[in-house]
């Protein structure tokens, strides 16, 4: 009668830790301010924080658990993502080697399910005025410097195999800094990022974008092994909450802004 008890007891918490669901979320995004989807750390409580800041306090409404949220540089998002320390890092693109730092939504036949991105975003090259440096979408022209990135992005891999020698650094200001100072060629980061260097009336964008990649929610695989299942949940819920009239209105709405300062 006691080992039946036992039994019963046993399988009552076998299935509740199965079913049992995080109490809150730990979310990192970048330190560095990045129109339109965050503001610089301190400045996250203005009327118009990031859209990603927006997103996810939509997302927290519909999971039902509160999210929590850490700035830091890239590589130590990915790197405390790795350790089990955060919960999800929003956003990054796919890499074949980040499903050792994360988690990434796929398909049942293992690809990456690109319709649970959270956005698209460009990398574009940002060069002087007056400068003969050139990207007809296959190759640079009159390249002669390094270019800037910022360490950790995806786009250096495609970079280096274009020939091109790369200079980094922790931000987009200090990339900025060294373009000024004739030490780069150019600087190649993401769109979103972009308004920094064309608010300058000595650079310019260069079109067509180097790449264009979906971005994703990278969630620890921490998380999945402590609640099976659960980082589907949160992808799922992220569509509903991406393609709501209301949040694709919210993104719109920056665009709108007269001064994002």
């Amino acid at each position: 009668m006691r080992r039946l008890l036992w039994c019963v007891i046993t399988l009552c918490h076998a299935s509740q830790g199965l079913s049992k669901e995080p109490k809150s979320l730990t979310v990192c995004l970048g330190n560095q301010e990045k129109f339109p989807i965050y503001r610089k750390i301190g400045d996250e409580n203005k009327p118009f924080p990031g859209y990603f800041f927006d997103f996810l306090e939509e997302l927290s409404k519909k999971l039902k658990i509160p999210v929590r949220y850490e700035r830091h540089p890239w590589p130590r998002c990915l790197a405390k993502l790795q350790q089990g320390k955060l919960d999800a890092v929003c956003a990054g693109s796919y890499k074949k080697d980040r499903e050792d730092v994360g988690l990434f939504p796929k398909k049942p036949d293992g690809t990456v399910d690109e319709s649970r991105k959270v956005n698209a975003n460009g990398y574009y090259l940002y060069v002087l005025q007056d400068s003969g440096v050139d990207w007809d979408g296959e190759r640079f022209i009159n390249l002669k410097k390094p270019l800037g990135t910022i360490t950790g992005y995806s786009v250096i891999d495609r970079l280096e195999r274009l020939g091109a020698t790369i200079d980094t650094a922790r931000n987009d200001q200090l990339n900025l800094k060294k373009l000024l100072l004739g030490r780069l060629d150019g600087v190649v980061t993401h769109e979103t990022s972009g308004q920094l260097f064309t608010n300058h009336p000595n650079i310019r964008k260069v079109e067509p974008p180097i790449s264009s990649k979906p971005y994703y929610i990278i969630i620890s695989h921490a998380l999945q092994k402590t609640y099976p299942g659960y980082a589907d949940k949160i992808w799922d819920t992220m569509v509903e909450v991406r393609d709501a009239p209301e949040m694709q209105e919210r993104y719109r709405s920056y665009w709108d802004l007269e001064d994002w300062q």
